[in-house]
């Protein structure tokens, strides 16, 4: 009897002593609340990562999947903040220690917060860029550049904003490294501007994918294939077999002519008769042309349009239309070079003139 009395005198003795203005209980209630934390965001974290994802694996949508991944280490973090909060509530502290506290409190909320909105970000990029990648064969350098340059600058204004807001809650001034961070921000674009506007060129290329790798295209007055696309430029290999360097942003300010778009294209040229012509001869060049492009490979035969169009100044001009199952440029000439030797052949056959500038001068007597 004695004995129980000794020990409970004693365990009340040392539960009840005080340490830094707060009892040993208080401080045993403090840590029971910081580890009640850190287990339960432990069992938290092994329930969602072994049970939780399990049955989001089942289920047709992969939405839960990705909520589930971008959540579950924040949501332990938060846990473990919120043991700590109320752990040391249970103190007594002086109004240093408790601010002290309390901002320490808030900045891990405010970097979980972060961390939170960085991993979903992160996730829909992610998400973003395998969908596209899955929508289109051809391989965009370009759009492998943006993603993570925007993912850095993205990840950068969060940690800037974080760092903000983790030392006002600590009661600094922050307008001044606002300021600061203002004038410098426009200091560095009034610097960058022409980089900024292919980078943002780029992103608008990305966006329209007015071309690919390996396109034929026409931009500003240069023709040729696609070689490599960059986040500030563009190289395209002309015909002749130069390289040419366009800047993203000219790009977006000009017209862009691609040729593979579309795999048949509509081939217009005329072709001028002499003024002797009769109307039957006409007819027949007529029929004649029909005839050559039926026989000229790649030539879509029922598309054509062959007309007597026009008086011209030294000819009867012709106007003849047809689709050609070819788009890029020197294949158009080949057909074009090919529908020209057939025509030529089968007129010179027939006898059919074709005109060529000519000038008629009339000479008159004068009166004597």
């Amino acid at each position: 009897m004695m004995l129980s009395i000794f020990l409970q005198s004693t365990f009340d003795q040392i539960i009840y002593s005080r340490f830094q203005g707060n009892t040993v209980l208080q401080y045993l209630i403090f840590l029971a609340y910081l580890i009640g934390g850190i287990v339960i965001g432990r069992i938290l974290y092994f329930v969602l990562k072994k049970y939780v994802r399990r049955i989001t694996r089942n289920t047709k949508t992969n939405i839960d999947d990705i909520v589930i991944d971008m959540i579950e280490e924040p949501l332990v973090a938060l846990v473990v903040i919120v043991g700590f909060y109320f752990g040391y509530h249970q103190l007594t502290l002086g109004s240093r220690i408790y601010k002290l506290f309390t901002h320490t409190t808030d900045s891990f909320f405010t970097i979980t917060i972060a961390w939170l909105v960085i991993r979903v970000v992160d996730r829909i990029l992610a998400s973003y860029r395998s969908r596209r990648t899955h929508l289109t064969e051809e391989k965009n350098e370009l759009y492998d550049h943006v993603l993570p340059l925007s993912r850095k600058i993205i990840r950068f204004t969060l940690i800037v904003i974080t760092f903000i807001i983790i030392i006002n809650n600590f009661g600094y001034n922050v307008t001044s490294l606002v300021a600061s961070l203002g004038i410098g921000g426009l200091a560095v674009a009034l610097a960058a501007q022409e980089l900024l506007k292919n980078i943002f060129g780029g992103i608008t290329i990305i966006s329209d994918r007015p071309f690919g790798l390996g396109d034929y295209v026409e931009i500003n007055n240069f023709e040729g294939v696609i070689e490599e696309i960059g986040l500030r430029s563009i190289r395209l290999k002309t015909y002749e077999g130069f390289v040419v360097t366009i800047p993203n942003h000219l790009i977006t300010e000009t017209s862009v002519k691609n040729f593979n778009r579309y795999k048949v294209t509509r081939l217009i040229f005329t072709i001028g008769l002499t003024y002797g012509m009769t109307d039957r001869q006409i007819v027949t060049a007529k029929r004649l042309v029909e005839e050559s492009l039926n026989n000229t490979k790649r030539v879509v035969k029922g598309t054509y349009e062959i007309e007597f169009i026009n008086f011209g100044d030294f000819s009867l001009d012709l106007y003849i239309a047809c689709d050609v199952a070819c788009n890029i440029p020197p294949l158009r000439r080949k057909v074009q070079d090919s529908i020209n030797m057939k025509i030529k052949q089968a007129f010179d056959k027939e006898g059919i003139d074709i005109a060529f500038p000519t000038q008629t001068i009339e000479w008159k007597r004068a009166d004597s």
